[in-house]
């Protein structure tokens, strides 16, 4: 195995971990814990954009809900935050000025 397969196995292994604990693959470019994994999964997904992926590295992105349409991935996210918005609040009218627990919605 090459240096640059070992790191980039340390990298996935970090975000496996982000993903147990925050329960997606949206790791921020400043992520205190790793703090290089968000600009690695940032070229990792420009790398897939650009065809140059290792078919195995794909694979394993793939897998574990990284690589795909992104506007794709953002819909369902900010899908599911709706349901959870809805449970606490009985319903889908968020309002449009800043909802404070998240702007995106």
């Amino acid at each position: 195995m090459t240096e640059s397969d070992t790191s980039w196995q340390q990298h996935f292994q970090q975000l496996e971990e982000y993903k147990l604990t925050h329960g997606d693959c949206d790791v921020p470019l400043e992520y205190s814990r790793h703090p290089h994994l968000g600009k690695w999964l940032r070229a990792q997904r420009r790398s897939y954009k650009a065809g140059h992926l290792k078919t195995e590295r794909k694979d394993r992105l793939k897998g574990i809900g990284v690589l795909g349409d992104e506007n794709e991935r953002k819909w369902e996210l900010r899908f599911q935050e709706l349901i959870e918005y809805k449970e606490t609040n009985g319903h889908c009218n968020v309002p449009r000025s800043a909802y404070s627990s998240n702007i995106q919605l």
